[in-house]
């Protein structure tokens, strides 16, 4: 429950007095296809364990939360231990690669963007980790005209929710 608030209030935070765009003028095109750009790099770099790409795509500190454990990141050397740690465990379990299923931008504004992913992770025999579809939901945020992760929440089971 905490852990619940941290991320409510690092959101309120990052995005209080801005209003989702509804308008469909360029601006607004052009703040999606930048958010999307990075977030697409993110998940190459996530792939082939760039960690330079990786934590070049948060903004500190960051929140994130898998399952039942939750990380508090207040620098960009704590992003790159977290990647580290995870990619090295999902390695070790035969994980391959991870391929995206849908992605949805449920925000996007000059300033702050809400993304939800599903995905898929492939072992290296090229069979499918369990479970089969995962979840994802990320708070993205620009500052200093570069957009960055501020908040990831990792969902086993999309579908529970």
């Amino acid at each position: 429950m905490k852990y619940s608030v941290v991320l409510l209030l690092l959101f309120c935070s990052a995005c209080f007095g801005v209003s989702l765009r509804t308008d469909s003028d360029s601006q607004s095109f052009a703040e999606l296809n930048s958010v999307q750009e990075m977030m697409h790099a993110y998940y190459e770099a996530f792939n082939v364990d760039d960690f330079q790409v990786i934590t070049e795509s948060w903004h500190t500190p960051g929140w994130v939360s898998v399952g039942e454990a939750s990380h508090v990141m207040l620098n960009s050397k704590e992003v790159d231990d977290f990647y580290r740690g995870l990619l090295s465990k999902i390695r070790s379990e035969g994980y391959s690669h991870s391929q995206l299923i849908f992605e949805e931008f449920e925000l996007v504004n000059e300033g702050c963007a809400l993304c939800r992913i599903t995905f898929t992770r492939f072992l290296e025999n090229g069979e499918v980790m369990e479970p089969k579809v995962r979840g994802a939901h990320y708070t993205i945020l620009k500052r200093d005209g570069k957009w960055g992760i501020n908040a990831l929440i990792l969902d086993a089971d999309p579908h529970s929710r």
